[in-house]
């Protein structure tokens, strides 16, 4: 008896609980709506509450996307630099002197941060033993004027490895 009730009780618990949960309660990823079937994300990675994608179908070009925060203390939001490195199992380089195709871009406000969001496809040459280590180069400033002091200047580049392929 004592069995029967505890029984139904858990079901009845279940069925709420399924009932109550409609697919529009479920949030897609900010990159979902932009991979192809033929696609699989082979990394995501936060750092510093900043989102990398890494998607691949072992073709001569790699899908990359990224959502960084860019909220700042200013009225204005922070001004951004990234670039991206794919080296093989050498260490050497195997972008192509190519610019990215960008599929994907947009600036957003969640929760009272800004955001900028962008996908875009980086072409390499597709090494022979297939591994791929992805390199980001990122840097925030204040202003253009502050990115411009960056690049001009000797500081050294700091990689943050994504992933391995």
């Amino acid at each position: 008896m004592l069995f029967s009730m505890l029984r139904k009780i858990i079901t009845l618990l279940l069925l709420a609980l399924i009932v109550g949960c409609e697919p529009t309660d479920i949030k897609k990823s900010w990159y979902e709506d932009h991979i192809k079937r033929t696609e699989t994300v082979r990394c995501h990675e936060i750092i510093d509450g900043d989102e990398f994608i890494v998607a691949y179908d072992f073709s001569e070009k790699v899908k990359v996307g990224y959502r960084l925060d860019v909220t700042s203390e200013s009225s204005y939001p922070l001004v951004y630099l990234i670039s991206w490195r794919f080296m093989n199992d050498k260490g050497e380089h195997i972008g192509v002197n190519k610019g990215p195709d960008s599929i994907y871009k947009k600036s957003k406000i969640d929760d009272k941060r800004i955001y900028s969001e962008e996908i875009l496809y980086e072409y390499i040459h597709k090494p022979d033993n297939k591994k791929i280590s992805i390199y980001i180069n990122l840097v925030k400033k204040n202003n253009f004027n502050e990115i411009q002091e960056y690049r001009n200047s000797d500081e050294e580049i700091k990689l943050l490895k994504i992933c391995e392929l």
